[in-house]
């Protein structure tokens, strides 16, 4: 399976980072096993938001994509629920 979000070789963990003006966004849920690395091996002409356990993830992307126009990615990295 390719997953057209990430580079080629990841690197190390970067922080998230959150550029109104960029293309596309990963929204990423920390429960993720190695979600750092993940962070790390995203595009550059991405942006990364980190979203909170602690607070509801649909309302979390929704306040952030009202912020913004122009995408032309969005990908959603969680655990589904059973």
């Amino acid at each position: 399976m390719t997953i057209s979000f990430l580079k080629e070789k990841t690197s190390q963990p970067i922080t998230a980072f959150n550029n109104k003006n960029t293309a596309g966004i990963v929204f990423l849920e920390p429960k993720i096993d190695d979600y750092e690395m993940l962070m790390a091996g995203v595009m550059p002409s991405l942006d990364v938001f980190l979203l909170d356990e602690n607070l509801d993830r649909i309302g979390q992307i929704t306040h952030d994509l009202k912020s913004r126009s122009g995408l032309s990615s969005l990908y959603i990295v969680a655990h589904g629920e059973e």
